[in-house]
């Protein structure tokens, strides 16, 4: 029973909160731009998953997932990313 509290505190401590400091220029452009190139992916993903029938569906998808992944990896950073890997285990 001691390991089981001690994970349930690892798990309530683990709060996705926005970044404290304020990214540089150099750091928004690394984290919006692998951003952008997931959401490509998963906007992709979403494409076949779901069947869209058009190409304006597929570059609708491209858009909405490639700016949403981008701004959520500035302003989340490690946090995001961190996110997404425990997402897909």
């Amino acid at each position: 029973m001691g390991n089981l509290e001690q994970e349930k505190v690892i798990i309530h401590t683990d709060k996705v909160v926005p970044m404290k400091n304020k990214p540089d220029l150099y750091q928004f452009t690394a984290r919006f731009g692998c951003g952008f190139i997931f959401g490509l992916f998963a906007g992709t993903s979403c494409y076949f998953v779901f069947g869209a029938t058009t190409m304006a569906g597929l570059f609708w998808g491209w858009v909405i997932f490639s700016v949403m992944f981008g701004l959520l990896s500035v302003i989340f950073g490690d946090r995001f990313w961190t996110k997404i890997y425990r997402w897909f285990l």
